[in-house]
This record gives C-alpha cells, structure tokens and sequence, in this order.
C-alpha cells in the first residue's frame, strides 16, 4: 500500500496502527507490521476494519491492535493482538466476527481500484499468470493486470467481454 494512505490510516487509528513503520527496538513487541502488504484499493475496507476493532478495544477497555496486514489467497487480512488475558477471551468471538467480514468485504472489493459489485461490475478472485498469485480484480483491473503479464490473448477476450457488457448495459 502506498506509505501517504498507510500515514493516514496511522493517524486516524493510531491505537490499532501503532506498531506500522515501528522498530521493534522502541516497542518491546513482536510484530510484522511494518507495512500494509495489500493493493490500495482496499483501504476502505481496512478503514473499516480499523475502526470496529477500536470500537471493540473501547467497549471492553482492552487494547488491540494490528501485528500484520496482507493480501492472502485473494482476500485481505488483518491479523490482531491483545495483551489482555480475560478480558480478551470474552471479546474473541466479536474480533472472528469482524475478520471474517473484512475477507469477505475484501472479496467484494477490487484490490487494485476498489470498486465493489455495487455497480453491477463483477470482482472475481483468479491465479495470476504462473498460478503463484491470487487476486480480487473487477474486470478493467483484470485486463491490465493480464496486459502488464503480457497475456494479450487472455487481456483481449477480457476487454471484448468487458465491451459487450457496457454495450448490454447502454441498450
């Protein structure tokens, strides 16, 4: 992700963010966070996810905040920490609740430009040329992306379908 929406995003959570571009020397703890290792376009949904854990941290006056943030097999996710023994075993179900809702929002969001399905455009998860890569791409991303990996058999059939369903939708 771009370091100008990370500094953002650090800014408007700082509790949840904390340990971003942190030197594990000045914190004392273990985290993989030094940066968000996702697309730009999901930074509504890790907006979101932000701020209902530190809803969640608030309401049951614990801490928590984020040690990793990553793509994984075409999904977003943000993996969290608490200190709190007790008190965070009686919120552990409400933070399952919000990471699986932030895969899915991810899963409906493209990664790259982060339109979502709410205008009718299609997000699909698929391998990237090689299969090492899963992406959550809407159709536009998808040809670029196919066209930055030099498959222009693929990207041409894409932007066609692409084209056919703007016609559909002008007629």
């Amino acid at each position: 992700m771009d370091r100008k929406l990370e500094a953002q995003l650090k800014a408007s959570f700082p509790s949840f963010f904390q340990m971003m571009h942190a030197s594990p020397k000045d914190t004392n703890r273990f985290s993989l966070m030094q940066s968000c290792s996702c697309r730009e376009g999901w930074y509504p949904v890790l907006q979101w996810a932000a701020e209902q854990y530190e809803n969640l941290a608030r309401k049951h006056n614990i801490e928590i905040y984020a040690v990793q943030v990553k793509e994984k097999y075409g999904q977003l996710e943000v993996y969290i920490n608490s200190g709190e023994g007790s008190a965070w075993a009686v919120c552990r179900e409400e933070a399952q609740a919000i990471s699986e809702e932030v895969r899915s929002r991810s899963m409906a969001s493209c990664e790259f430009c982060g339109d979502t399905n709410e205008d009718g455009a299609e997000c699909e998860t698929r391998t990237s040329r090689g299969g090492y890569w899963i992406r959550t791409l809407c159709l536009s991303c998808r040809v670029v992306d196919e066209l930055d990996q030099q498959d222009f058999p693929k990207a041409r059939a894409l932007l066609e379908r692409l084209l056919e369903e703007n016609q559909e939708k002008s007629d």
